[in-house]
């Protein structure tokens, strides 16, 4: 899986975990104490997060850091 490839099943997964827990890019954000661009450039594949945010996003999300991490077990998106 190419980079960009993995940026945007993070990116589909991130946003279908906010949707799922009525988070905005603010209330993430918010929760991470970082800026809401950042969140923005995560969900349009600009930027990669780092391990520690990662970390950081699964626990506010509540979710295993391997459900933001293993695609290979989730059936892709049809494009």
């Amino acid at each position: 899986m190419s980079k960009r490839e993995w940026s945007k099943e993070f990116a589909y997964r991130l946003f279908d975990l906010m949707k799922y827990r009525g988070m905005s890019r603010r209330d993430l954000a918010d929760a991470l104490d970082i800026n809401p661009a950042t969140i923005s450039a995560y969900l349009h594949c600009k930027y990669i997060p780092s391990a520690t945010r990662i970390l950081q996003l699964s626990q506010v999300l509540h979710v295993k850091v391997s459900y933001l991490l293993d695609f290979e077990r989730v059936r892709r998106r049809q494009k």
